[in-house]
């Protein structure tokens, strides 16, 4: 992998000694993928959609940083990045299936079970906003739920799931089979996909109590658990 320049030394000297890579579209769907140690390298597309924020909290190694590189080190990075935006998108329709799935089968059989569900969802969806350069922070708010009946609050969460796969699920096609990752009609469908990923946590969220910093704590132990020495392995995956 080709390191780019980048003029402004404010991004080549980043406190916690992590050296920023730039890639192109171009490269982003080449068919070779890069060398990558995720242990000592941050990637970023150069068409990255929110690059001070996504900068800024490897500067300052916030909670987000932290939990994002423990998903780097459980990511498989053998793929392209064009396959790996396809993985993420497809990784977060599933796991928010999943999710419903399991709730309305008579719900979770134990908090762990719980936390073991929304974390997965939470880890896709920050490698998603990842992989196109956006602030990975979850968007955090409290939903009003005195203004709908439960009937109609349940409509408006599945109205929001239905919403959110037809747009992720076409940023993923994309990233798989047609090309066109940054074109501007698919930069549309991720920032609405992810805002609507970030609505439907915050639902989800807001229906319990546990808090997010517990779900972002249990999903990078369940990975560390599953992946000797906490990196992926084709064979735990």
């Amino acid at each position: 992998m080709k390191k780019l320049e980048i003029k402004n030394t404010r991004y080549e000297s980043l406190p916690v000694a992590i050296p920023v890579w730039v890639y192109s579209a171009a490269e982003a769907q080449a068919k070779v993928p890069y060398e990558y140690d995720p242990s000592g390298t941050l990637t970023m597309p150069s068409y990255a959609l929110e690059r001070e924020a996504f900068i800024t909290h490897f500067e300052k190694d916030t909670k987000w940083a932290q939990y994002l590189k423990g998903c780097l080190r459980t990511w498989n990075h053998s793929n392209t990045f064009s396959e790996q935006i396809a993985h993420a998108a497809l990784g977060a329709i599933g796991e928010v299936a999943e999710y419903i799935i399991e709730d309305e089968g008579g719900g979770f059989a134990s908090d762990d079970n719980w936390l073991s569900e929304i974390g997965d969802v939470m880890y896709y969806r920050t490698m998603l906003a990842y992989l196109y350069g956006m602030d990975f922070e979850l968007r955090v708010s409290t939903p009003d739920n005195k203004m709908f009946s439960i009937p109609d609050k349940k409509m408006l969460f599945l109205t929001q799931v239905q919403n959110m796969n037809m747009w992720i699920a076409d940023v993923g096609k994309k990233a798989a089979f047609t090309g066109g990752i940054v074109k501007e009609k698919t930069i549309f469908r991720v920032k609405e996909g992810i805002s609507l990923l970030d609505s439907i946590i915050n639902t989800i969220l807001s229906d319990s109590p546990m808090q997010l910093e517990e779900v972002l704590q249990f999903n990078l132990e369940k990975l560390q658990q599953r992946y000797e020495g906490g990196k992926f392995n084709s064979n735990l995956a």
